[in-house]
C-alpha cells in the first residue's frame, strides 16, 4: 500500500467556457507522513494522438504532508484557445492531473472533455466532418476514443486497473468499477451531437436544420459589414470555421464526472535532508502549498 489513498476530487464547475479557469478539491489519507512532499501537474491534453503540444494549466507542490486525513486545493489556468487549431478543438478530449513523488507518477487522474459550441452541434464542427466522408466518421471517432483511453490510462507501472469510482468514506459499500471504455461508450450512447443540446431531444434538433439556433447562426452570416462592426467587439476572437461564425469567448467544455483514475506502485521511502535529489536548474520550481 502507498503513503497516499485519493479519497475524493470535486471540480468546481463541469459546464463552464473553455476560457474559464479550474478548480480541483482533493482529499487524501496519508498513512505516513512524507516530509518532501509530493508535486501534482494538471495538463490540457490538445491532441490525443499526442502529447507533445499538452498545456500545463497548474504545477504545485505539496509539502510536507502529516500523517491523517489532507485536503488541498489546485488552481488551474484556462487553455490557451489561441494554441489550439480549430480543427482539433472541438469534440472529445482530456483534462489531466498527474501526481509525483521524487519524479515517480504514483497517480493519474484523467477527466473525459466534451468541447463545443452553444447551439451547434459538435459533430459540425468536429474535424472528421471537415475531411473525411460521412462513411468513414465511425472508424475515425472510433481511433480518436482510442487515443484518449491510451492517454488516459495506458502507461508501463501502472499496477491497478482504470476506475472511475470514487471511494469517499470508507463504511460504504463500494460502486462497481467501470473501464474508461465503458464511459466512452456512455457517452457515445448519449448521442453523436454531445453534450450540449437538451437531453432528450438531441436527434430532433439536429434534424431541423431550420431551427432557432441555425436561423441565428445565419442571420449572423447575412448581417451587413456595418452591422457586424456595430455588434462585434470580439476582434480575433471571432472566426469563421465550418460555415459558423464562432466566437472563441463562447467555446464550452464539460468535464465527465467521475474521472478515469489510475495508480502506480512506486518507492515511498523517505531521504534525510542531506540525501534529496537537488532539482535541474533548467525546470521550473513547483507552487509550494503548505498541508495544515
Amino acid at each position: 500500500m502507498g503513503h497516499l489513498k485519493l479519497k475524493s476530487i470535486e471540480v468546481d464547475s463541469t459546464v463552464k467556457k473553455l476560457g474559464d479557469p479550474l478548480k480541483f478539491n482533493l482529499r487524501f489519507v496519508c498513512f505516513e507522513e512524507i516530509k518532501c512532499g509530493v508535486e501534482f501537474v494538471v495538463l490540457y491534453n490538445m491532441d490525443v494522438h499526442s502529447d507533445e503540444n499538452d498545456q500545463v494549466l497548474a504545477e504545485i507542490e505539496v509539502a510536507p504532508i502529516p500523517k491523517g486525513k489532507i485536503e488541498f486545493s489546485i488552481d488551474a489556468d484556462a487553455p490557451d484557445v489561441n494554441k489550439i487549431p480549430l480543427d482539433e478543438m472541438f469534440g472529445l478530449t482530456s483534462i489531466l492531473i498527474v501526481g509525483r513523488y521524487k519524479g515517480q507518477q504514483f497517480i493519474r487522474i484523467g477527466y473525459i472533455v466534451d468541447v463545443g459550441y452553444p447551439g451547434i452541434p459538435s459533430t459540425k464542427l468536429m474535424k472528421s466532418d471537415v475531411e473525411e466522408p460521412s462513411e468513414e466518421i465511425g472508424d475515425k471517432e472510433e481511433e480518436d476514443e482510442e487515443d484518449v483511453e491510451e492517454e488516459l490510462g495506458s502507461e508501463e507501472g501502472s499496477e491497478e486497473s482504470s476506475c472511475i469510482v470514487e471511494d469517499k468514506d470508507e463504511d460504504n459499500e463500494e460502486a462497481e468499477p467501470r473501464t474508461f471504455m465503458e464511459a466512452v461508450e456512455d457517452v457515445g450512447n448519449e448521442g453523436k451531437e454531445r453534450l450540449f443540446e437538451s437531453e432528450g431531444r438531441e436527434e430532433e434538433e439536429d434534424e431541423k436544420v431550420g431551427s432557432d439556433s441555425y436561423s441565428e447562426v445565419n442571420r449572423e452570416l447575412n448581417k451587413s459589414v456595418g452591422e457586424e462592426a456595430e455588434g462585434s467587439d470580439g476582434g480575433e476572437d471571432v472566426v469563421d470555421y465550418c460555415g459558423f461564425r464562432i466566437d472563441k469567448k463562447q467555446i464550452e467544455m464539460k468535464l465527465m464526472d467521475p474521472p478515469v483514475i489510475n495508480l502506480f506502485e512506486i518507492e515511498w521511502e523517505e531521504e534525510s535532508p542531506s540525501e534529496e535529489v537537488p532539482r535541474n536548474n533548467n525546470e521550473s520550481p513547483a507552487k509550494k502549498q503548505k498541508v495544515e
